[in-house]
């Protein structure tokens, strides 16, 4: 007989994002690490972990990312696709809820494997950790740094409580750093004179 030979061509290593791939489709986990660890950290002081969403005060806002595994489709009472969606970061999973219309404005950046950052409201019911997403943003290294500034101005505005009472005058709330701070001070001293 003929013995069959196998022979191997030596080839580059795989980049680290496809070994990833391999390792979720072969073992369903990382091993070598989590496709979402770099930008957790870059995005760390505007996220919740997926650990911690347990902890979140009900029917408050909670901003959380992570890479999308399974992704579960089903029909509303009114015939309305909606997913049921689990968002795994380097701390565990949580599951997302995308309602309709959300669904309807970010339907292309529901695939597994995709790195998101999603803004949601806690349920109202004790005991229920699933996040209702509101807000949807794709993650790659060249928007990270921008999100992250997005995330961090508005999850800032969002937590300075106002006021509020049946007279209350509108009013706009600046949220700066000290870095922007000083470097605008000078045109806000003019804004605010011209503008009592």
């Amino acid at each position: 007989g003929v013995a069959n030979k196998l022979s191997l061509v030596p080839a580059p290593p795989a980049p680290l994002a496809q070994k990833l791939v391999w390792e979720k489709q072969l073992l369903g986990l990382y091993v070598t690490a989590h496709p979402f660890a770099d930008f957790a950290r870059q995005l760390d002081d505007v996220l919740i972990t997926a650990a911690h969403v347990q902890g979140a005060p009900k029917d408050s806002w909670v901003t959380v990312g992570g890479v999308v595994g399974k992704i579960t489709r089903k029909l509303t009472k009114k015939g309305a696709v909606m997913l049921f969606v689990t968002l795994e970061d380097v701390s565990g999973s949580v599951e997302i809820l995308v309602f309709p219309k959300t669904l309807e404005q970010t339907q292309a950046l529901w695939q597994e494997g995709a790195p998101l950052c999603i803004v949601g409201r806690m349920p109202k019911e004790e005991g229920d950790t699933k996040v209702f997403a509101e807000h949807v943003y794709a993650v790659t290294p060249e928007n990270v740094q921008a999100l992250r500034d997005q995330l961090r101005l508005g999850r800032t505005v969002s937590s300075i409580p106002v006021a509020q009472s049946q007279t209350a005058q509108p009013r706009v709330v600046f949220a700066l750093s000290r870095e922007e701070l000083s470097q605008h001070t000078d045109a806000l001293k003019q804004i605010f004179f011209d503008h009592p």
